[in-house]
């Protein structure tokens, strides 16, 4: 068994030595699962020991002394090092621990008041829930906070945006169709002023050669008129001439005597 270093102490069955839990701050030794470190008020925060060997020999007592003294200190060494590093972190579960009750309390007070000071609560819930679920919580929750709060938002923007991109497209499309009925109009309207013209001219041309027809008539029918009169005059000359033969004819007629004249006898 042997003896052990005056920071150790003997195990119950005295088959070996272990670091002595600090009983002044709250721990107390264990044998549930081998040798442990446990805190009285919260038997979750406990840490294993390590068991070492004893130095010297048990049957002949020696003062206590310091493992740093011995010849083998790097076994006690290793030991002493390990139910540090374990002792530090069952303490800092017990700060937290702590930390995490006073933080609950802060935030139960804030809710409280959660409507007249809400940067208050809105504090105290960030530290109580980074104590309680790490720092890697804030992060999440920014990303619940913009999913929840923020998306919807932006959501609003690109539906928005989407819209506006629609409208305008609307837009386009009908300015498009504007300029295509414009060109349209434009076309149409030179075809228009060209058929104008061009029936212009011909209603013109056409003007002009109903004058000439018109002229070419008169022209016709006065010389038609002359002769129609000249041949009238010689028929009435004619038909005078013939009447007058006619009538001197009858008139010498009844002038010749029927029976020839005889003298008077005396």
């Amino acid at each position: 068994m042997g003896n052990c270093p005056s920071e150790f102490a003997h195990v119950p069955n005295g088959l070996g030595c272990i670091v002595q839990c600090p009983t002044g701050k709250g721990f107390e030794l264990t044998t549930t699962n081998g040798f442990s470190c446990t805190y009285k008020e919260d038997p979750t925060i406990t840490f294993p020991l390590k068991v070492v060997q004893g130095y010297g020999d048990p049957n002949v007592p020696e003062p206590p002394k310091s493992y740093k003294k011995l010849p083998a200190s790097d076994i006690y060494e290793d030991a002493v090092k390990d139910f540090n590093e374990n002792l530090k972190i069952a303490l800092a579960k017990l700060d937290k621990e702590d930390r995490v009750a006073e933080a609950f309390g802060k935030l139960q007070d804030a809710e409280e008041v959660r409507d007249e000071a809400p940067d208050a609560y809105e504090k105290a819930r960030v530290e109580y829930y980074t104590l309680t679920k790490g720092d890697t919580w804030i992060e999440d929750e920014k990303k619940r906070v913009a999913n929840t709060e923020a998306q919807p938002t932006v959501d609003n923007y690109l539906n928005s945006y989407s819209n506006i991109v629609s409208l305008k497209d609307q837009q386009q499309q009908t300015i498009d169709a504007v300029n295509g009925v414009k060109e349209n109009v434009i076309g149409v309207t030179d075809n228009m002023k060209f058929s104008v013209a061009a029936f212009e001219k011909q209603l013109t041309e056409l003007k002009n050669q109903i004058q000439l027809d018109k002229k070419k008539k008169i022209i016709e029918a006065e010389t038609y008129s002359s002769w129609y009169d000249l041949i009238l005059n010689i028929l009435i000359a004619m038909v005078t001439c013939v009447a007058i033969f006619f009538v001197a004819k009858a008139v010498m007629k009844r002038v010749s005597p029927s029976a020839p004249i005889t003298p008077p006898t005396t």
